[in-house]
């Protein structure tokens, strides 16, 4: 069975992007969103509603608090970073392909003109031939 987190083929950081848009895309994306908001302030909260007066305490539930509200942000932001990378790197791949298709209709079509020209110069001969001036 495959595994999803390393995939066998295709481009890594397409798939995971295309992933992580996807969950942006569905109604639990808000839900996860909000959960993580709901930490957040729940840890804000435990620091502005400590009745105690021990300094270590408050300032321990105060980093707490500050911890939390980074892995909220960072969460999120890498969510986008990734979905932003795959937009970018499959932006640059279609480039790819279009240049590499490019290069190949430009030696196609040179191949062509080449076989147009030869057939040219085969219809001139045998114009030349078929019309041989008679000096008499």
């Amino acid at each position: 069975m495959p595994n999803p987190l390393h995939p066998e083929k295709g481009n890594p950081v397409i798939e995971r992007g295309t992933r992580l848009f996807q969950l942006r895309q569905t109604p639990g994306y808000a839900d996860l969103f909000r959960i993580s908001e709901a930490i957040v302030q729940q840890a804000a909260n435990a620091v502005l509603r400590f009745d105690g007066w021990d300094k270590d305490q408050r300032n321990d539930l105060a980093l707490i608090a500050k911890a939390t509200l980074k892995h909220h942000e960072l969460l999120f932001d890498e969510l986008d970073k990734a979905v932003r990378e795959a937009n970018e790197e499959h932006e640059a791949e279609l480039l790819r392909q279009a240049e590499a298709r490019t290069a190949q209709a430009a030696a196609t079509e040179a191949d062509q003109l080449r076989a147009d020209t030869f057939k040219k110069f085969d219809d001139v001969e045998r114009e030349f031939a078929g019309n041989s001036i008679s000096m008499g």
